[in-house]
């Protein structure tokens, strides 16, 4: 097995896949110190920015952290008593491993999967869907849905949106649907932090 050279990054997706979880099965144990260190202590600012934009609802609201990682924000939001159950989903395994590991998460759930590809389980019904970024930039170009019945739409547009700023309600086509997932597509690299979104559906 060939390794890869310092600052080598590999054109074939699987091989890219690969790197990167093997990368995250090596420093999860020592993933919040690592963050903290690299941030130089700014982590547990933005956090608490995340935890201002998040109304409390209430035993019946649900929240959904991609990249959740060890659930530093599941343990931030629980001591700040938000009530609804909390689903956080990371690609890594190792990292769910250690976010497994902490206490104090009564209704947390936690669920391994690809994180450009949000699945909603088993269906929302939605007529619109609205993005906002509540860390960073985004540049949106397209939203691919894939409704209930598989059917995929794809719906197309430039949406640059600001930290803090937020799309306007996209319309679904054929009115309210059954959505079952909800892949975007865009670029964040003029955003000088990792961009975290909500996604917001009526």
């Amino acid at each position: 097995m060939s390794r890869l050279r310092p600052r080598e990054w590999p054109e074939d997706p699987a091989r890219r896949t690969s790197y990167v979880d093997s990368i995250f099965r090596t420093i999860a144990p020592r993933y919040d110190l690592l963050t903290r260190l690299l941030s130089m202590g700014q982590d547990r600012r933005w956090k608490a920015n995340v935890l201002r934009h998040v109304p409390p609802g209430d035993d019946a609201s649900r929240h959904l952290d991609l990249a959740t990682g060890t659930a530093a924000l599941p343990v931030l939001f629980r001591k700040a008593w938000y009530r609804g159950t909390i689903i956080g989903l990371d690609r890594s395994r190792a990292m769910l491993r250690e976010a497994r590991r902490r206490g104090g998460l009564e209704r947390v759930r936690f669920v391994e999967g690809d994180l450009d590809f949000l699945t909603l389980s088993p269906c929302a019904n939605l007529v619109a869907v609205k993005l906002r970024a509540i860390r960073g930039a985004a540049e949106i170009n397209l939203l691919i849905v894939t409704y209930g019945n598989n059917e995929v739409d794809r719906l197309r547009g430039r949406h640059r949106i600001p930290q803090g700023g937020e799309t306007r309600w996209l319309d679904l086509r054929g009115g309210r649907r059954c959505v079952k997932s909800i892949a975007v597509v865009g670029d964040t690299e003029k955003s000088a932090d990792r961009t975290i979104l909500q996604f917001w559906g009526r």
